[in-house]
């Protein structure tokens, strides 16, 4: 199925998507973190930059281009922590400088928006260094004005241009030492490439097309799908979980499949019911006074339920 443009509603989507993909791995991205300094939190300044972005977009109800573009931009800005969160809030400034004045996006204008974006991420860092999210994303770059001139279906673009950011990403321990001493890609790269969510789009034909690729359920029976790919190829779950997660290249996955197999034995076992999860006990207070606490806690939540509802009800891309 040929996608030929991207409309506001789809981008708000998509916005919204890259933020779960990015939250749902950023404990991984944190062990990748060893440059500039191994301060373990790459992935965690990552996901505070785009949910902030992604909280403004949310709460859009009727989306247009601009209004998408301005609140990508200015709510990445504001929430940016730590370097790396810094850089990817001026890839989301570049590319939108690119797209609010348009009605829908194409390949074109998203060759133009990915270039923009390196630019003002580059101009932006004092001494950029290369091996690191800088030259995933010039790669990136690069790839899509190649592919600007030889396809109009957007899927297909998008596709060569993640993997071409999944093949520079891996070559990035070959340009930092460090990374190579320490068995990983960068850290921000990788949080990049969780960012631009591979795009299965053969996966979705039986489900309806790639645009039911945000559908919660459509997405986990997806997700299933590739993950079992993944394990025939591969031999073992644990394998197979390297590779669903990225880390097919790297020496190690940064503990994300153990504690993925981890949680799936706790599930096991309460489905089984030879383990009940421990609840907090609360003290005794009178049916009255839970009554009003009920009340409160409602009333305090709502308004923040309405800008977030998105947000939790939209899966990341896999």
């Amino acid at each position: 199925m040929e996608l030929k443009s991207v409309d506001a509603a789809l981008l708000q989507k998509a916005v919204l998507a890259a933020a779960k993909g990015l939250e749902a791995k950023k404990e991984w991205i944190n062990e990748l973190n060893v440059f500039p300094v191994p301060d373990g939190d790459t992935g965690t300044n990552m996901t505070m930059t785009i949910m902030a972005a992604a909280r403004e977009v949310a709460a859009i109800e009727n989306p247009t281009m601009e209004s998408i573009a301005k609140a990508l931009s200015s709510g990445s800005l504001r929430g940016a922590r730590g370097n790396s969160g810094v850089i990817l809030s001026q890839l989301f400034r570049g590319f939108t400088k690119e797209i609010k004045e348009s009605n829908e996006i194409t390949v074109t204008s998203l060759a133009n928006a990915f270039t923009r974006a390196t630019e003002t991420a580059y101009k932006a860092v004092m001494k950029p260094k290369e091996g690191t999210i800088l030259t995933v994303a010039k790669g990136m770059a690069e790839k899509a004005v190649d592919l600007a001139t030889q396809t109009d279906d957007v899927i297909e673009f998008l596709t060569q241009v993640i993997e071409e950011g999944d093949y520079v990403l891996s070559q990035t321990p070959e340009m930092l030492p460090v990374l190579k001493q320490a068995g990983v890609v960068d850290s921000g790269g990788q949080g990049l490439m969780q960012v631009m969510a591979k795009v299965h789009a053969d996966k979705f034909e039986d489900h309806g097309g790639i645009q039911y690729a945000l559908d919660p359920v459509v997405n986990i029976k997806v997700g299933a799908r590739i993950l079992k790919e993944y394990v025939k190829q591969k031999g073992t779950v644990e394998l197979a979980l390297k590779s669903y997660v990225g880390a097919a290249a790297m020496s190690h996955d940064g503990g994300y499949g153990a504690k993925v197999l981890a949680e799936y034995r706790k599930l096991k076992a309460v489905a089984s019911g030879s383990h009940t999860p421990a609840l907090v006990q609360a003290k005794s207070v009178s049916k009255r006074s839970v009554r009003q606490k009920k009340v409160i806690n409602t009333s305090v939540f709502t308004e923040q339920e309405k800008k977030e509802s998105r947000i939790r009800d939209n899966p990341a891309l896999l």
